[in-house]
C-alpha cells in the first residue's frame, strides 16, 4: 500500500463539506470523526454532482448507513438501496475504514463492530473525488488518510 494524502484535523459545520482526490481503484479511505449528540456525518465515494455512493453515520436515528444511487445502464429497479445497522450505544468518536476495489465497497466500523459490503458500478463519468461532510451539526474530522492499493489481478497476457 502506498500513502497518497492525510489531512490534518479539521472541523465542518452544518452542511459544510470538504473534498478530497479520489485515486484510482483499489483504494482504502480511513476516517476519525467526532460528532455532537445528534449529528449526521457522510463519506462520499464515486459521485456525480449529489450523487454517489454514500456512507453516513447518524447519531439521531442511531445508525451506519450505505446509500447506492442508480448505476450506468439502470439494469435493476432495485440497485438503488439504503442499508443500515444500528449503533449500538451512544458514542460520539467514529473510526471508518472504507475499501473500495472496480465493483465493491467495504465498511468497517471500529474494530470491525459493524461490517458492511456493497456492490457499485459508479458512472462512467464520476467525479474522481472523495467527499465528506456534516450533514446535521458540527463534526471534527480527526484523521483522514487515504491509501492507494495494488490490485492482487494480473492483467490479461
Amino acid at each position: 500500500m502506498e500513502k497518497r494524502m492525510e489531512h490534518d484535523p479539521f472541523v465542518l459545520k452544518e452542511k459544510n463539506s470538504v473534498d478530497l482526490a479520489q485515486p484510482a481503484s483499489p483504494f482504502l479511505w480511513e476516517l476519525g470523526v467526532e460528532m455532537e449528540k445528534g449529528g449526521a456525518f457522510e463519506a462520499r465515494l464515486f459521485g456525480t454532482q449529489d450523487k454517489g455512493l454514500r456512507v453516513g453515520i447518524d447519531r439521531e436515528k442511531k445508525v451506519v448507513y450505505v446509500q447506492r444511487d442508480k448505476a450506468e445502464g439502470d439494469f435493476s429497479k432495485d440497485y438503488a438501496c439504503t442499508c443500515q445497522a444500528p449503533l449500538c450505544g451512544d458514542h460520539s468518536s467514529f473510526y471508518l475504514k472504507i475499501v473500495c476495489d472496480h465493483s465493491s465497497v467495504e465498511i468497517f466500523l471500529g474494530d470491525g463492530e459493524i461490517s458492511m459490503t456493497n456492490v457499485y458500478l459508479p458512472a462512467a463519468d464520476h467525479e474522481v473525488k472523495l467527499k465528506m461532510e456534516a450533514v446535521r451539526g458540527k463534526v471534527e474530522v480527526k484523521q483522514t488518510s487515504v491509501f492507494e492499493m495494488r490490485s492482487i489481478w494480473k492483467p490479461n497476457t
